[in-house]
């Protein structure tokens, strides 16, 4: 554990797993922020607007059933579930080499 390599690794692990944390921070941020949306636009002022921007709003509030998601590639959403999952598979496939070259 006191080893040179030991230590370059720990602070690899780190900085990746920062970075993808990092994402699926804001990924996630942005999913729960998308949520309230819907709400928001409810308890506006639309009772004075015109008939245009009621029907956008309903249309808009319609379109917000479906959660938003940021997505890697379209592989995935980013959200801290996917963080998880990310960071056990890859400490699963760390194990695993090390214990072949051991």
């Amino acid at each position: 554990m006191t080893s040179k390599a030991f230590a370059t690794e720990l602070v690899y692990l780190v900085a990746i797993e920062l970075q993808i944390g990092l994402y699926c921070f804001f990924g996630n941020k942005v999913t729960i922020m998308g949520e309230d949306i819907s709400l928001a636009l409810y308890e506006g002022d639309w009772l004075s607007a015109n008939r245009s921007f009621k029907k956008s709003m309903l249309i808009t509030m319609l379109r917000m059933k479906k959660p938003i998601y940021l997505t890697m590639g379209k592989f995935s959403p980013l959200t801290l579930s996917t963080f998880v999952t990310i960071g056990k598979g890859s400490y699963s496939f760390f194990a695993v080499l090390k214990n072949q070259n051991a």
